[in-house]
């Protein structure tokens, strides 16, 4: 049943697992950047950063470019696509959950409206725009000159 599942995931998804990742992401990012310290020279007679030559011999099979198109494609294709992939399988997920959820609610005879809290969630930010427009209506009048 769709309880197991959740136990599962509340198992695995815990802070120091949280902390963890973005400790080997951090990690993996700053790896990424290092070979930049290689690749790149600063000379201060002319106040430039340039290629080092010794990066650049063989043209399209030198180690700068070898290592850019490397980079460029993990950057601007792989990260995209695996942080596509997993917000889809968590909008599956949250679909499912939500599913489950509002099948348990029918069978308790709880609700049965199955986008009651969508309503709720909308209410709520009716009457805070409300609240908020109450107040700068209040705050702006009191500036008026009569």
């Amino acid at each position: 049943m769709w309880c197991d599942c959740v136990v599962q995931k509340v198992r695995y998804c815990t802070a120091g697992r949280a902390m963890k990742v973005s400790v080997c992401m951090v990690g993996g990012c700053l790896l990424l950047g290092s070979m930049q310290l290689y690749l790149w020279t600063y000379h201060s007679s002319t106040e430039t950063c340039i290629v080092r030559f010794s990066a650049t011999v063989g043209d399209s099979s030198s180690l700068f470019s070898i290592w850019s198109w490397i980079t460029e494609m993990l950057i601007f294709l792989v990260v995209p696509v695996i942080i596509l992939i997993v917000n889809i399988l968590v909008m599956r997920e949250v679909c499912v959950f939500h599913t489950a959820c509002c099948d348990n609610s029918h069978r308790v005879g709880r609700g049965s409206n199955p986008n009651q809290s969508s309503n709720v969630l909308a209410q709520s930010n009716l009457q805070t725009i409300g609240k908020i427009t109450t107040k700068k209506l209040e705050h702006s009048s009191t500036f008026v000159k009569h």
